[in-house]
């Protein structure tokens, strides 16, 4: 019975999970590793899991420890933690919609909010966390300071996370 929940669980979180994992280490193919084994470590303790917390945000909590971990033992740039921790509100976000949506329909408002966001910002998404590239990077090919990368993932991350709140909620979205 416990395996068969714990299935449902994994279904309902993979993607998520997954695509935070990706925002914290920048490749899809160690963010799925570190999925699952952020699930094994929360199947072993599921015992220490708090029913008055939400599951997504436990389950992040396991993934921020494995990828910190992981992060440390490749000597990797500490921005992707610390730009991590500035995503965990667009995740808070997606997760406190009052209405019992599916991830689908959750992730299908970020992508709808990630096409509403000024072109300067969302190339600077799309650098960053999609073809993983530094902050540092991502100004020399947009023509920008390091400096203004950083200010704009931040205008980014805020207009997401306002969009996805306001889609989610059906009322007209407020990205730009």
């Amino acid at each position: 019975m416990l395996e068969k929940s714990f299935e449902l669980i994994f279904h309902e979180y993979n993607a998520m999970i997954t695509a935070y994992l990706h925002s914290l280490v920048g490749d899809w193919h160690e963010a799925a590793d570190l999925a699952q084994e952020t699930f094994v470590v929360a199947y072993r303790k599921l015992d220490d899991f708090d029913p008055n917390r939400p599951l997504g945000a436990w389950l992040r909590g396991i993934a921020r420890n494995l990828a910190r971990n992981a992060i440390r033992k490749k000597y990797r740039h500490r921005e992707f933690l610390v730009e991590g921790q500035a995503m965990e509100g667009l995740y808070q976000a997606l997760e406190s919609a009052e209405r019992a949506e599916g991830w689908e329909t959750r992730l299908a408002a970020l992508d709808h909010c990630m096409r509403a966001l000024p072109d300067k910002q969302r190339t600077a998404m799309d650098l960053h966390y999609k073809d993983g590239q530094p902050a540092g990077a991502v100004g020399r090919v947009m023509g920008i300071l390091e400096k203004s990368v950083f200010q704009l993932l931040w205008h980014a991350r805020n207009n997401l996370k306002n969009c996805v709140s306001a889609w989610l909620q059906k009322e007209a979205p407020a990205c730009g």
